[in-house]
């Protein structure tokens, strides 16, 4: 049974590494937000592995962040 349709979860209760993760997340809320990060990060410096945005970025084993091309 769905209590809030569309409307995600908190950071954590869900895992970062699954499919549609956006969605999970941040439910039907994620284009909004990520057009908000975009006009105020347009650089894309800003990251954190849960948060709106981070698909530019990939983590390497020894945890160094890499853009993705």
């Amino acid at each position: 049974v769905k209590l809030t349709p569309g409307g995600g979860a908190y950071l954590n209760e869900t895992n970062a590494n699954q499919p549609d993760w956006q969605t999970a997340f941040y439910g039907e809320n994620y284009e909004r937000l990520l057009a908000i990060k975009n006009k105020y990060d347009p650089e894309v410096l800003l990251y954190a592995s849960t948060a709106v945005g981070n698909e530019g970025w990939a983590q390497k084993e020894d945890e160094r962040l890499c853009r993705v091309e």
